[in-house]
């Protein structure tokens, strides 16, 4: 700067302008992505528990059973249904957050594919979750997600061969949401964040905000007595379009360009 002493040139002001811009926001606990990050823990860590006295083979009842005869089950059930929705919804404004400051810019491409795909991935997460459910509002979704998995030009069928199994049963599912689909995440999250674990403020902000809200909502479970069949709020939306359009391939392709287009 020739003027030290003087108004600031219009150059530096852009400039100025542009770094305050580019800040990633952040709280007393971290960013959207520290949040987002410490919540995964949880639910992997909750849902490690869960997997004693869950039963793929017969996901209705288990459940059921630890609503009525197990509180401690059903305070971990919770706190890990919790801590995904949070997940969710910290990772999508950790997206906007980083497109908004234009901050991918400084990211590898290589990395920020992998950022896109990991976007998919906890999705992915969420609705196999949801799915083993096993209710009749589980098994409903499940119907349209196999048949537009099904759908996809050319790897279709064997992508629902590989996500859902053969027998329409829960296990294969099982698998991939608790063990293929997590462990993929977290190693990306790793990548992108070089921590294994979330830092401490955030997952201690996330764990007292999860542990408080997880006893006074419980997700309940769909007996199938009420004719009204809902997805999870997520999926409303898709399943609305997917039950109305005669073009389900038209619908996989939106959302295939969507992700074309955040990368």
């Amino acid at each position: 700067h020739s003027n030290p002493t003087g108004p600031p040139a219009d150059g530096w002001r852009v400039s100025s302008d542009r770094a305050r811009r580019a800040r990633i926001v952040s709280t007393r606990f971290g960013t959207f992505g520290s949040l987002a990050t410490a919540s995964f823990v949880v639910a992997v860590v909750s849902g490690v528990l869960l997997a004693a006295p869950y039963d793929a083979g017969d996901a209705y009842n288990s459940l059921a059973a630890l609503l009525l005869a197990n509180p401690a089950g059903t305070f971990f059930r919770n706190l890990h249904y919790w801590a995904g929705q949070a997940c969710l919804v910290l990772t999508l404004f950790h997206t906007w957050d980083h497109l908004r400051a234009r901050t991918e810019r400084r990211v590898a491409v290589g990395v920020w594919l992998r950022l896109v795909a990991s976007v998919a991935l906890i999705t992915f997460i969420m609705l196999s979750g949801f799915l083993l459910r096993g209710d009749a509002d589980a098994q409903q979704a499940y119907r349209i997600l196999r048949e537009a998995t099904a759908q996809i030009p050319l790897v279709g069928p064997d992508l629902a061969l590989l996500v859902f199994g053969a027998t329409g049963a829960l296990s294969v599912i099982y698998v991939q949401h608790a063990a293929t689909a997590t462990v993929v995440v977290w190693l990306f999250v790793i990548e992108h964040s070089r921590r294994v674990w979330p830092r401490p403020d955030s997952l201690l902000a996330m764990l007292v905000a999860l542990v408080v809200v997880s006893p006074l909502a419980s997700p309940g479970l769909h007996d199938g007595l009420d004719p009204v069949v809902k997805g999870p709020w997520y999926f409303l939306g898709l399943q609305e379009i997917l039950h109305w359009t005669p073009w389900p391939n038209a619908v996989v392709a939106a959302m295939v360009a969507v992700l074309a287009l955040l990368f």
